[in-house]
């Protein structure tokens, strides 16, 4: 009995620690989180902040491993009940760029270019950072696997390449939500997203309510995408 609840203190320290250092990088970002910092807000020690994570970069990782956790069981609830590919593909692109109904849901983009900017620094890093792209990679795939066996989609070249650039096109358009440029708002990602997906995977997508109103008139012939 001691020993599970020696477990169940651990687990709780952790996920108390990962939890706690993931909003202040979200907050200040990762440069300017001190271990200092989190060890207040955690009402604990800085030792044993390092007990847990003995480097900064150890943090960093843990961070964002629990938040993709977080992130993709948050999002399995989220899409419970949607009764076709189409509608699972175009609601997890519309949680991806805008957002869901969960605070983890709604993590803002300066933590994932922080994990970015990290990466070409960091080996590690870097590693965490292809480990997540390929986990957002294979969400896509069965998503896009399930549309073609039900015909709702027709994939035009390999599974791969296909992934990859829509992947590599949402990763841009959340680029430029990050830097709140003004004309790529979460809104018009979205759209855009959708437009070339269903480009992508031969099926026809219109806007749905959320979006209507505010990107009536993006589309049309005399406008431009760039």
């Amino acid at each position: 009995m001691a020993k599970a609840d020696n477990q169940e203190q651990f687990e709780f320290r952790r996920s108390q620690i990962l939890a706690t250092a993931l909003h202040i990088i979200t907050e200040r970002g990762y440069s300017e989180t001190r271990i200092a910092d989190i060890a207040k807000r955690c009402e604990i020690s800085n030792g044993l902040v390092m007990y847990y994570f003995p480097t900064k970069v150890d943090l960093l990782v843990g961070a964002i491993r629990y938040a993709e956790d977080c992130w993709y069981e948050e999002l399995q609830a989220a899409v419970l009940g949607t009764t076709s590919a189409t509608e699972l593909l175009e609601r997890t692109v519309a949680i991806f760029l805008i957002g869901g109904p969960t605070e983890m849901l709604r993590l803002p983009w300066s933590l994932w270019l922080d994990l970015w900017s990290q990466s070409t620094r960091n080996e590690e890093i870097a590693d965490v950072h292809r480990q997540s792209d390929d986990r957002w990679r294979a969400t896509l795939s069965s998503i896009i696997e399930a549309g073609v066996a039900s015909h709702e989609f027709l994939l035009l070249g390999s599974m791969d390449n296909t992934v990859i650039a829509l992947t590599a096109m949402f990763d841009g358009l959340a680029v430029n939500i990050a830097c709140h440029d003004g004309t790529v708002t979460e809104e018009v990602a979205f759209n855009i997203a959708m437009r070339f997906t269903s480009l992508a995977l031969g099926f026809v997508w219109h806007n749905n309510e959320m979006t209507a109103n505010k990107l009536l008139g993006y589309f049309a012939p005399e406008n431009s995408i760039v």
